[in-house]
């Protein structure tokens, strides 16, 4: 009704554990393939990190590189002590115990024993890309749960949060009637 593209992850994005949610400001980071280590690792996933506020989440995409996770346990700890409250993958992710124990939210398409040192490489942070169909940019709203995940345009996000508590509040008229 607002004129939006649908902006929501694909089903196969999933919560690495049961009771994952998360809810904040995206920040977009762009993965791709290598095929040898850089001459320094990370190097683009740091600056991000050094990027991160308060409340962000790191949303990635690995443009369609499924060998190995792309993150994991450490990379967990040290985004939670930036600040972010999550990450998104369009991808694996490794350590899924680890990041169970210390309540990181993490969504992905799946797992790997695999780390991503000389098989893939964050290239790239804070401009648009698309994770599993929605296409997200900085700044933008980040909701996800056991359900599946959305992307809410920044501009947007007042008028769609209201619109949402109208529905909600409609049906639950409709469901107390019944």
């Amino acid at each position: 009704r607002m004129g939006l593209e649908p902006q929501v992850m694909n089903h196969h994005i999933r919560p690495v554990y049961t009771g994952a949610t998360i809810v904040g400001r995206a920040l977009p980071v762009l993965w791709a393939p290598v095929y040898r280590p850089p001459e320094k690792p990370y190097e683009q996933l740091f600056n991000a990190y050094r990027a991160l506020e308060q409340n962000d989440v790191l949303v990635m995409t690995t443009s369609g590189f499924r060998t190995a996770g792309v993150w994991g346990g450490l990379l967990s700890t040290a985004a939670r002590a930036q600040g972010c409250i999550g990450a998104i993958i369009d991808g694996l992710t490794r350590d899924v115990d680890e990041i169970e124990e210390i309540s990181f939210p993490v969504f992905a398409r799946g797992q790997s024993p695999l780390d991503s040192e000389g098989r893939a490489e964050a290239i790239e942070w804070g401009t648009p890309i698309n994770c599993g169909g929605g296409l997200v940019r900085h700044g933008d709203i980040v909701f996800a749960d056991y359900m599946g995940g959305v992307f809410i345009p920044a501009e947007a996000a007042p008028e769609v949060l209201a619109r949402a508590e109208e529905k909600q509040s409609g049906e639950s008229d409709v469901r107390d009637i019944l």
